[in-house]
């Protein structure tokens, strides 16, 4: 879960900061509908999404560690799953902390 919280954490860093240009290359796909400033606001806010939904799933990842409060963690990795990251790999990452969590309920306190 943890190493899924990084990979979406950078992911959103990278939205926030690293995407100048883009616009123009995406601009085919989207059409004219929608304008430069509004696309990058966008971006903005999913980077911003994807560093608070890392966030917790850092610390929810840091509880499931100690195994503490089996519900958090449950949370943290389904909350996990909305983060896309590159190519899905924080979904699947988080939906195989969840199917763990779910079979070692009776281990947390």
């Amino acid at each position: 879960m943890i190493l899924s919280a990084i990979i979406g954490l950078s992911f959103g860093l990278m939205l926030i900061s690293g995407m100048e240009g883009i616009y123009d290359d995406v601009q085919p796909i989207i059409g004219e509908e929608v304008d430069e400033d509004l696309f990058y606001t966008l971006l903005d806010v999913c980077g911003a999404v994807f560093l608070i939904l890392g966030g917790i799933q850092i610390i929810t990842g840091v509880i499931s560690i100690t195994r503490r409060y089996w519900i958090a963690a449950v949370i943290g990795s389904v909350l996990g799953i909305f983060m896309i990251g590159v190519m899905f790999i924080s979904s699947v990452l988080s939906a195989v902390a969840l199917i763990l969590l779910l079979k070692s309920k009776d281990e947390f306190s």
